[in-house]
């Protein structure tokens, strides 16, 4: 069997911004908490797991990676980000898959969005 991704967990060091911006670009992040760990968002596609989690230290920087999502509207999903001050990096360019995008989202990691064709 090839493994597959089930889980992928990111710190973010404003866990309510990290949270609106992922809701802009269609994520549904439900509040969780399990246990006595802290409480964090998370969501579920296709049988894999987003979770965001508040950084392990005031002011640390767990920023690293770059995500990618594929979105219905990437002109919709754009004009919600530019409302909360979040700009692409670049222009969208035209790939074989499709319309494509990088915006950053608030801890500084790149995301990829991707309007197929």
């Amino acid at each position: 069997m090839t493994p597959r991704l089930k889980l992928l967990v990111l710190r973010c060091a404003d866990l309510a911004k990290s949270r609106d911006v992922y809701t802009c670009i269609g994520l549904d992040l439900k509040p969780e908490q399990h246990g006595t760990g802290p409480q964090h968002y998370a969501c579920e596609m296709d049988g894999f797991v987003l979770e965001i989690y508040p950084a392990r230290s005031a002011g640390g920087n767990d920023a690293d990676g770059m995500l990618g999502f594929e979105v219905a509207s990437l002109e919709a999903v754009l004009r919600r980000l530019a409302a909360m001050g979040v700009l692409p990096k670049q222009a969208p360019v035209m790939l074989p898959q499709g319309l494509r995008v990088l915006v950053p989202d608030p801890d500084g990691r790149t995301v990829e969005l991707i309007q197929p064709n």
